[in-house]
C-alpha cells in the first residue's frame, strides 16, 4: 500500500474519461508507469463509468502501488430508485442530478463504487461537495451533523478495512463549517484529506473560518492536513471558461473566410428545405440557427460546440428534413472551423491573461518553455499544496 508521504506530487484526474473509452485504458496505464501513484474519481464523474475504467485498468499487483481516491454524494434517479430508503438529505440539483451524504446512501454508493473499482478497500473516499446543502437553504447545524455522522460511518468503514482515510472535496471551503468540523479533528482520527480548485487566477489561499478570521492552506497542512487541488489549468475569467494550457494556433483569417463560405451553403440549404415545407424562411426567426450566426465563433472549448452541435442544431436539422450525409459532412468540417477558433480566442485570451500576471509579478513574464508544466510546479513550489490533479486523455497531453 501507498503511504501518505510516498504519494506522487502529480495526480491523475479522471473527471472527463470514462469506460466508454478503451483507449483511456492504455492512458491510465502510461501514466502509472510514468510514476504517477495518486488517482481521483468518483461516484459522480460518468455515474460510475469513471471508476469502472479504473477497476478495468489495474490489477491486484498493480492495485498496490496506487492511492485510489474517488468521491461520494453525486447521484440519479436511477440509483435513488436502486437504493429505495427514505433520505431526509437527499436534495435535487437539477432535473436529472440528486444529492445526499447520509451514512445510509454513503455506505450504498461505497459499495457499489469498490465493485466498479475492483478492489475490496479505496485509500481515500470524499464527501463530494457538501456546500450543495448550504445552497438549499439547510442551516450550518443541520449541514455539521450531515458531515458528523457521515465521517462516523466513514471511521466504521474503515475499521471494516474497506477505507483507509477520508476527507472532503469543496468548490468552496468558505461555505462549509469549516470550524466546528477543525476543532472535531480529535474525534475524526482518520479525516486526513482536503481537495479543492487552485489555479494561478483562483488562488484560493485561505476560506472563511469564523466571523474574524481566515484559515490559510499552509495551517490546514500543519494541522495534519494532505492537500490536493483540482482544476490546475481550467478557469473561468470574465464569465467564460478559459484553459490555462499554450496552444501553436497564430493566425485564423484565412479559415474564417473558408468557414464563413461553408456556414453561408448550410443556411441557404436550411432556407431550401424550410421554403419546400412552406414555412417562413428567414433565418433570424429560429433561435438554433440564430444562436450559431451569433455565437459560433467564440464557443469556449470543444465540449461546449458539440454540446450546441448536440443540443440545437442536429434536432433543428432533423425537424426540417435535413439530415443526410453531405449535411452531416458539412457540419463536422463546421465543428472542426469552430475549435480551431475557440482555441485560438483562447490562446489570445491567455496570453492577456499573462501579460496581467506577469506585470503584477505573479508568474515570470520571461518565461518561454511549457505553460502547464510552469504552472504545476508554480502551484506545488509555494502555495502549501501535496499534489496536483492533472487530467491526460492521451498519452501525450495533460488536461485539467
Amino acid at each position: 500500500m501507498i503511504q501518505i508521504e510516498e504519494i506522487s506530487k502529480i495526480g491523475l484526474g479522471t473527471y472527463r474519461m470514462s469506460s466508454d473509452n478503451e483507449r483511456y485504458i492504455e492512458v491510465i496505464k502510461y501514466a502509472i508507469d510514468s510514476g504517477i501513484n495518486l488517482i481521483d474519481t468518483a461516484v459522480g464523474y460518468g455515474y460510475g463509468k469513471s471508476e469502472l475504467l479504473i477497476g478495468q485498468s489495474t490489477d491486484p499487483e498493480t492495485r498496490s502501488s496506487i492511492f485510489i481516491v474517488s468521491k461520494t454524494g453525486y447521484s440519479n434517479k436511477e440509483e435513488i430508485a436502486e437504493f429505495n430508503q427514505k433520505d431526509p438529505n437527499l436534495i435535487a440539483l437539477d432535473e436529472n442530478t440528486l444529492f445526499s451524504n447520509s451514512p445510509d446512501f454513503i455506505s450504498f454508493q461505497l459499495e457499489k463504487s469498490l465493485k466498479r473499482l475492483n478492489t475490496n478497500y479505496i485509500d481515500c473516499y470524499l464527501l463530494h461537495n457538501p456546500e450543495y446543502y448550504c445552497e438549499k437553504n439547510f442551516s450550518t447545524e443541520e449541514l455539521e451533523r450531515i458531515i458528523f455522522n457521515s465521517f462516523k460511518l466513514l471511521e466504521e468503514k474503515i475499521n471494516e478495512g474497506k477505507l483507509r482515510y477520508y476527507g472532503i472535496s469543496s468548490n468552496d471551503f468558505s461555505k462549509i463549517p469549516l470550524k466546528a468540523i477543525i476543532n472535531s479533528i480529535a474525534d475524526f482520527p482518520n479525516f486526513k484529506f482536503l481537495q479543492f480548485p487552485y489555479n494561478i487566477v483562483e488562488r484560493n489561499t485561505s476560506f472563511f473560518f469564523d466571523n474574524k478570521n481566515n484559515i490559510t492552506i499552509s495551517e490546514l497542512k500543519n494541522m495534519g492536513f494532505y492537500i490536493f487541488t483540482n482544476r490546475p489549468l481550467n478557469t473561468m475569467l470574465n464569465g467564460k471558461l478559459l484553459r490555462l494550457a499554450d496552444t501553436d494556433i497564430n493566425d485564423v483569417k484565412p479559415l474564417e473566410y473558408e468557414e464563413e463560405l461553408l456556414f453561408n451553403e448550410l443556411l441557404q440549404k436550411i432556407q431550401n428545405s424550410l421554403s419546400k415545407m412552406g414555412e417562413d424562411p428567414k433565418i433570424e426567426e429560429y433561435y438554433p440557427i440564430q444562436f450559431f450566426v451569433e455565437n459560433r465563433k467564440n464557443m469556449p472549448d470543444i465540449s461546449t460546440i458539440n454540446l450546441a452541435i448536440n443540443d440545437y442544431l442536429y434536432p433543428f436539422l432533423s425537424a426540417i428534413n435535413l439530415v443526410d450525409e453531405s449535411i452531416l459532412n458539412i457540419v463536422n468540417n463546421l465543428k472542426n472551423y469552430w475549435h480551431v477558433f475557440s482555441l485560438y480566442d483562447n490562446q489570445e485570451r491567455l496570453n492577456d491573461l499573462k501579460d496581467t500576471l506577469g506585470n503584477q509579478g505573479i508568474i515570470d513574464k520571461n518565461y518561454k518553455g511549457n505553460f502547464s508544466s510552469y504552472l504545476a510546479g508554480l502551484y506545488l513550489g509555494n502555495s502549501g499544496i501535496n499534489s496536483v490533479l492533472m487530467g491526460l486523455r492521451e498519452r501525450s497531453m495533460w488536461i485539467a
